[in-house]
């Protein structure tokens, strides 16, 4: 293995541990069973990272940047979800159903994502005894059934202006990149009723 080579593996083995560590509490992994098999890859704004309709495969983790879960009705933009900078993105039914996924997975400022294989993730679980292995699969689906469980009860119970202010305070430098058109079809208003929040959040020193 040549030193570059040497050098991404462990950089992948570290950032794996991190992640799921911090969002599974799973610390005791090998994860050098699955780093070759880990992509750490870089996309442009507007770059698409998995085309709609093939079946999902990977769990996306992004390193920096944002990404949209995106589909198309009558050449309508529909934003399913955004995701950002430490947040784990993709479609998280077909990923578990394995069923073709009709989202369209889409770089919407510059990205750094770290793909890994979900059937690669069932490797290291095998190291350990059945039984947990059964365990920390749950805590993963559990987690992202969760994740995802609390985005839906959001989108019932808040404004679109208290949904942008949490996004805002998450990520402010990242938000400021995306496109008006991908921030207005996720909370689900139109550009311009975008602008207003904007620019009245502006006026009390929420935004620069």
């Amino acid at each position: 293995m040549r030193y570059w080579q040497r050098v991404m593996k462990n950089k992948i083995e570290k950032l794996l541990g991190e992640i799921f560590t911090t969002h599974f509490s799973l610390s005791d992994l090998d994860w050098s069973v699955i780093s070759d098999k880990v992509k750490l890859t870089g996309y442009k704004k507007n770059a698409v990272i998995r085309p709609a309709g093939q079946q999902e495969r990977d769990l996306y983790y992004i390193i920096e940047g944002a990404t949209a879960s995106i589909l198309f009705r009558k050449d309508k933009l529909v934003c399913i979800d955004i995701c950002l900078t430490g947040e784990f993105s993709g479609d998280y039914q077909a990923l578990i159903t394995r069923q073709k996924s009709a989202l369209e997975i889409r770089a919407i400022t510059r990205c750094t994502i770290l793909s890994i294989p979900f059937d690669s993730l069932l490797k290291v679980y095998r190291q350990k005894p059945k039984t947990e292995v059964e365990k920390k699969w749950r805590i993963i689906t559990e987690s992202l059934y969760i994740l995802k469980n609390k985005e839906i009860i959001d989108l019932k119970t808040l404004t679109a202006k208290e949904r942008y202010l949490r996004m805002l305070e998450q990520e402010p430098e990242c938000l400021r990149q995306i496109s008006l058109k991908y921030l207005a079809a996720y909370l689900g208003i139109s550009a311009e009723s975008l602008s207003r929040i904007r620019k009245e959040l502006a006026t009390q020193a929420f935004l620069p």
